[in-house]
């Protein structure tokens, strides 16, 4: 799941890093709380919605994950953690074809191979 939040904002801050990090040390509700804060100050923070996501789908909060990636990949269509984040809650729900497109798309985009091989992954497990 780390890749979902590799994405950096147009207006990186240091709260949206540190966000990232305590995410991927597995505190998810104080990443939440950050990415929380972070989209009161700019609702349209692409890796801000991205984490908070990731944060919803940990909590099996589907739905609500799933409107976040969606309007991540709205917003940075050109980077592939937002589509992995989408394809990840549209598995979630059972939006199968969705997962499975969103997954493609994140690997035309992916930037390394290790992302690929997470996003090929993620295709062969739909």
């Amino acid at each position: 799941m780390a890749q979902v939040i590799e994405l950096k904002s147009a207006n990186e801050n240091r709260e949206v890093a540190a966000a990232q990090k305590l995410y991927l040390s597995g505190d998810y509700a104080q990443a939440g709380a950050i990415a929380e804060l972070r989209l009161r100050e700019d609702p349209e923070d692409a890796q801000a919605l991205a984490i908070a996501s990731a944060v919803y789908k940990q909590a099996d909060r589907t739905a609500l994950a799933y409107v976040l990636a969606r309007r991540s990949t709205e917003l940075r269509p050109d980077r592939p953690e937002t589509w992995v984040c989408h394809g990840f809650a549209a598995q979630a729900m059972w939006r199968m074809d969705e997962a499975l497109e969103c997954y493609r798309k994140a690997l035309q985009r992916a930037l390394t191979n290790k992302q690929k091989a997470l996003y090929i992954n993620n295709i062969a497990c739909v």
